[in-house]
């Protein structure tokens, strides 16, 4: 009888206790991993092509606006040649700057860089992306043509660095640094993923008490998968981005703040 009075008395305390995920999380930039499919791309007679954008597009490169279709966070795409080297990109979503991008090829040809302001959450994400060269592009085509494969982030903002997590026993209440958030059970229901103009929908499912897996989803349609592992120490977050979309997925190591 006095085991049941003790466990019943410690109940509120074990049912409070706080789980390993919660706390803020910072980005250990240097822990970033790629793999998959690569970036395929010409820039040639005043045209840009991106055969491995899902979906794939072609437009002008006159740097006017120019509609996409098929694209969540995007319908129009305003693409300039600033010089031999360098592309300037602006993405919208009925009318509003969504995303910028510089692409500038090194000297040597071998690497891509891209900077980018993206305003997907309400809060500005900017960041340096390096890919290395696969294979050229057409003859006389623009330096920015070719295979390229993701290879390094080089800078992140802190708005694109943290992500803060709040786990019970029965779901998440996770906020990202971009101002984007949203409040999800373990029962795979979808949840709109606050804050973000592409209108992602989120379902959650727990596999371990260390691990958690998140589904992204546009339309009804599957589009990547998040999964979130809190390392044995409780101080590191591991995580890796499947794109079911895009064939490509990433991993980055979070530190515990």
């Amino acid at each position: 009888m006095r085991h049941l009075l003790l466990l019943a008395l410690l109940a509120p305390l074990i049912a409070s206790a706080q789980s390993a995920f919660d706390g803020t999380w910072k980005a250990r930039l240097d822990s970033a991993t790629f793999a998959g499919k690569p970036l395929v791309q010409v820039l040639n007679k005043g045209m840009l092509e991106c055969s491995s954008c899902v979906p794939p597009f072609k437009v002008k490169a006159d740097g006017k606006d120019q509609k996409v279709t098929g694209h969540d966070y995007f319908d129009t795409l305003a693409v300039q040649s600033t010089d031999p080297t360098s592309v300037d990109i602006t993405s919208k979503l009925a009318g509003t700057v969504i995303d910028t991008q510089n692409l500038t090829v090194s000297r040597d040809g071998d690497t891509l860089a891209v900077h980018y302001v993206n305003h997907s959450g309400p809060k500005e994400v900017s960041g340096d992306l390096m890919y290395k060269r696969v294979a050229a592009g057409p003859k006389g085509s623009h330096a920015v043509s070719g295979t390229w494969k993701r290879d390094k982030l080089n800078s992140l903002s802190m708005s694109g660095q943290i992500m803060t997590f709040k786990v019970s026993a029965t779901g998440v209440k996770m906020s990202g640094g971009d101002g984007t958030s949203y409040e999800a059970k373990f029962d795979g229901v979808q949840v709109l993923l606050q804050g973000d103009v592409g209108k992602t929908m989120v379902s959650l499912k727990r596999i371990s008490a260390s691990s958690i897996e998140e589904s992204d989803y546009s339309n009804g349609q599957l589009t990547g998968v998040f999964t979130v592992t809190v390392g044995t120490d409780g101080k590191t977050l591991n995580t890796v981005y499947d794109s079911k979309r895009e064939g490509r997925s990433s991993s980055l190591v979070f530190d515990k703040l």
